[in-house]
């Protein structure tokens, strides 16, 4: 392949864009990035960088093999949620922690640097990919050589500002994607002027580039595909000005006068260019093609040297080619349709507006909107009045398959939250999709080429103005950008010091400790107000307390959240059975308004009140309108709803006596729904209370029917006697539609909400209605116990409770005791062990499951309804963690009650 044809050809326009007017654009975006994102500085560490922290530290006070075998084994060698294959991205910490040891803005600052080397990055690569497709052969400078930085910079800026970057911008963790797509721009770009310029510096920058992002993400893999793309682009000359315009002349059937010189908005092609295209036969083009692959793969040969290495090497390191695993992993392959076809996430994509942190009201929001129809007007200007938009259209078709290239390796976990949280796994993919906007909106034809042009003269003061407001369109959106982005990153700012927060009031907390005591901690925060993260697992937690702890003082630090991705959920029979022991134990539960800690006393088992209640009949209190969320008093916004509508029917149930959460365990409902409610009804009412739709957890009714997304739902809340802030959202409760009254058992200790609620005086249900009455409630029971259903198991091996809640124990000491005796109809045990870091209930999110689980690892069956078992070996020979429960089968084989709560053990020792 010939890679230049005139080296001179291409040097005046590097001259006219030199050193000096480099530097200007780097120090442009280096005010920009640090204008948006700087307050992230500030920030703490959060989440998931507590797991390479402690590596790190460990590297650099005695054990430096730990960052060494970073290249020989998965990635901080921690697998309950993910198996990959980054050395780089934790050597890179390695380096912030030489200049900065353990504090926060060092690392901030690296990141931010990423960003802005990043967005330096686009702009040099979106200029070498104008050069080298379109300017390079536009001998008659048809062509405005001016796009070749005005374009670029437009790019660059969106990139750098759009509100879409402030998670890889502002959360360390997210090195991950800011260092490959440094490494994969830089490939790309040092390749492109190798082409131009055929020096040996840039053939070897671009595969050296490839081999460092390749050790930092997989998603490099893509970068000799995209390459060879562009050469075989540049080869089938599909850009070249001359071949579209003369395609067009022969497809319209004319060829005019220079008068109508002028087709569908294309100028003409030159003679030289109209008399030196030649037919091809068919087979010659098949030869043409495969000889153009060849040459295109012998220009970067190196690179597909590189990427069979490097998939043996990850494959050995890895035993497969890695990904998530344990419960997040079986969820990701589980929703895979669902993820890659919900709209929801490609439309905040485009409209980034974090209506958590900003509502749906704010003014950028609106102007946003707005933007966004005047984007659509100039797109429409320039089809009608644009000269060569079928090239623009066609080199932002190929950036638009470039960008899904980019995508395609996220598809595992792609996800976009409302908070915007999930943009970093389409960090690198904005490049190519703001540069086919670029195209599109700004044209490309020379001033100078209209002007002499008497075909074309008539439109050049159209197309001037077309691209001055193209200009103003990006000036305004970078301006939005910027506002909004600055906004996201003091919410993650903040959001991590909340986190930092958790930790001080932890720490506090064990240092006011008796001696011999420990600290129970739960209810931590999945999310801050904003959406941020703050702990995707529980056993990120030990090494955040570990920076200002030693390793005792954290072994006396409990916390029974499980994964607290399972906001609404405890682990009830694990908190029992502490509370048993409450002298040993003291227990403190996050509180979300105010921010911090609030210590609990539980009631001991001896205490607690035996009831089989029938409630009070049920007191019929009107219709109302859904819930103002919004409300001051929002602690009981559903309690003390007294807002008229018809959206909601509503019963009172009055206790003849307060009642203590742990005095209730079970509440019994009989209900009958006398027609079935719409759908769409049920739908517009989530719309209305969208704090809902995490709420819809799974429950099952007696009569063994499932309910995951039902038509209809109730909402269970209460008064209480003692305020607990915004945790006191409603118990949402599925039910069927069904004439029918069916009895449903809603399991009221799983919800961490109903066991810090402090005393119950009364509980409210409402009812999703329609304009007919339909509902119809025909019992209501409170009961003390749940043992007749849910039968008992606990850990009798040798091991202790570590941090994260787990028993840490050997494979030969998997000993439990159990008790399901009470259970009418049992005629034996079925007992479920979860496979490797899985939870039960993190797919089915319940406790109280009613049927065998598909993804347990080993199941056994034991004859008498009590007595112990122990788990064979040889099944959890693999060292991580695991969950074991039972259940009572009846005489024909299928589960009786519901699961017990899960018993969670650990076969490894701590984290790495």
């Amino acid at each position: 392949m010939q890679t230049v044809k005139n080296e001179k050809q291409i040097s005046f326009r590097h001259k006219a864009f030199g050193l000096p007017h480099a530097a200007g654009v780097c120090v442009f975006l280096l005010l920009l990035v640090f204008l948006t994102y700087g307050k992230a500085l500030f920030g703490n560490f959060l989440a998931d960088e507590a797991w390479y922290l402690p590596i790190v530290t460990r590297g650099y006070h005695g054990e430096p093999d730990l960052i060494w075998r970073q290249f020989l084994a998965p990635y901080t060698y921690h697998e309950s949620l993910y198996v990959m294959y980054r050395p780089l991205v934790v050597f890179s910490y390695v380096v912030d922690y030489f200049f900065w040891m353990v504090d926060p803005f060092g690392f901030h600052l690296t990141n931010l640097f990423l960003h802005l080397a990043n967005a330096c990055l686009v702009f040099w690569t979106c200029r070498l990919v104008l050069l080298y497709l379109l300017l390079n052969d536009d001998k008659e400078s048809r062509l405005d050589q001016g796009i070749s930085w005005k374009i670029p910079l437009m790019v660059s800026t969106a990139f750098a500002v759009y509100p879409g970057q402030t998670e890889p911008a502002c959360w360390i963790m997210t090195r991950i994607d800011t260092m490959a797509s440094a490494f994969y721009f830089a490939s790309i770009g040092s390749t492109l002027k190798y082409l131009l310029v055929p020096r040996k510096l840039w053939f070897h920058i671009s595969w050296i580039s490839l081999l460092l992002g390749l050790l930092t993400k997989e998603i490099c893999i893509t970068v000799p595909v995209i390459l060879v793309a562009i050469q075989l682009l540049k080869e089938s000359r599909v850009f070249s000005l001359g071949e579209l315009a003369l395609a067009a002349t022969e497809n319209a059937g004319r060829r005019n006068a220079p008068e109508n010189s002028e087709l569908d908005g294309e100028p003409f092609a030159s003679e030289e260019e109209t008399n030196s295209a030649t037919v091809v036969p068919h087979a010659q083009r098949g030869s043409q093609a495969r000889a153009q692959v060849r040459a295109a793969i012998r220009n970067i040969w190196p690179m597909f040297v590189l990427l069979p290495i490097y998939l043996v090497v990850r494959t050995a390191v890895l035993h497969g080619f890695g990904g998530y695993v344990g419960s997040l992993g079986l969820w990701l392959d589980n929703c895979y349709p669902d993820r890659l076809l919900n709209l929801n996430y490609y439309s905040l994509l485009i409209y980034p507006v974090n209506t958590l942190l900003l509502g749906t009201s704010n003014p950028a929001a609106h102007l946003l909107r707005i933007l966004y129809v005047a984007v659509a007007v100039l797109l429409w200007l320039n089809y009608k009045f644009a000269p060569c938009l079928q090239v623009r259209l066609r080199l932002a078709g190929w950036l638009c398959a470039f960008a899904l290239v980019l995508f395609l390796p996220c598809l595992q976990i792609w996800y976009v939250s409302d908070a915007l949280m999930g943009t970093r796994l389409v960090y690198s993919a904005c490049f190519p999709a703001f540069f086919a906007l670029a195209l599109l909106l700004h044209p490309v034809v020379s001033d100078n080429y209209m002007s002499r042009s008497g075909v074309l003269s008539r439109s050049s003061c159209t197309v001037a103005q077309l691209k001055l407001v193209s200009y103003v369109v990006f000036s305004i959106f970078a301006a939005i950008s910027i506002y909004l982005s600055s906004i996201y990153a003091d919410a993650w700012c903040s959001s991590s010091k909340v986190v930092a927060s958790v930790c001080n009031d932890i720490r506090e907390a064990v240092s006011r400790l008796p001696h011999g005591k420990k600290l129970v901690v739960f209810n931590l925060p999945e999310h801050m107000s904003s959406g941020v993260v703050s702990f995707f697992t529980i056993d990120l937690l030990p090494d955040l307390l570990r920076s200002k702890l030693s390793d005792s003082d954290v072994s006396r630090v409990i916390c029974i959240d499980g994964a607290p991705i399972n906001t609404d959920l405890m682990n009830f029979a694990r908190l029992k059975e502490l509370i048993k022991k409450g002298d040993e134990y003291e227990f403190i539960f996050w509180r979300s308004e105010p921010a911090r800690f609030s210590r609990i006393t539980f009631p001991r088992e001896d205490e607690i009140q035996s009831r089989f209640e029938p409630v009070r009949q049920p007191r019929y209190l009107g219709r109302f309108a859904p819930p103002n969320v919004s409300a001051k008093d929002n602690s009981h916004f559903v309690f003390r709803n007294d807002v008229p509508g018809n959206s909601l029917e509503s019963f009172l149930l009055p206790l003849s006596e307060p009642v203590n959460p742990f005095d209730a365990e079970v509440l019994e409902l009989k209900v009958s729904c006398r027609r079935a409610i719409p759908r769409a009804f049920a739908d517009q009412l989530l719309k209305q209370m969208p704090w809902l739709q995490d709420r819809r957890l799974l429950i099952r009714t007696k009569n063994g029917t499932e309910l995951t997304y039902p038509d209809l739902f109730a909402l269970v809340s209460w008064d209480t006697h003692k305020a607990m802030g915004p945790e006191e959202v409603p118990i949402t409760v599925p039910l069927c539609n069904s004439e029918e009254p069916l009895l449903y058992h809603i399991n009221l200790t799983q919800y961490k909400r109903w066991l810090i609620a402090g005393s119950v005086s009364a509980l409210r249900l409402d009812f999703p209605i329609t304009s007919d009455h339909v509902i119809k409630l025909e019992s209501a029971v409170l009961k003390s116990k749940a043992d007749d259903c849910i039968p008992a198991l606990t850990f009798k091996g040798a091991g202790i409770m570590n941090t994260c809640g787990l028993y840490e124990t050997d494979v030969a000491n998997l000993r439990f005791a159990y008790d399901a005796s009470k259970i009418p109809n049992a005629k034996q045990i079925l007992a479920e062990i979860s496979r490797p870091y899985c939870e039960f209930n993190f797919m089915s999110k319940t406790f109280r499951d009613q049927q065998a689980s598909k993804y347990a690892l080993y199941s056994m069956k034991l004859q008498p309804l009590s007595g112990e078992f122990i788990v064979p070996p040889e099944v959890v020979k693999k060292p991580a963690y695991y969950q074991v429960r039972i259940v009572g089968l009846g005489a024909d084989g299928y589960p009786v009650g519901s699961f017990s709560d899960p018993v969670p053990v650990a076969t490894i020792k701590g984290l790495p």
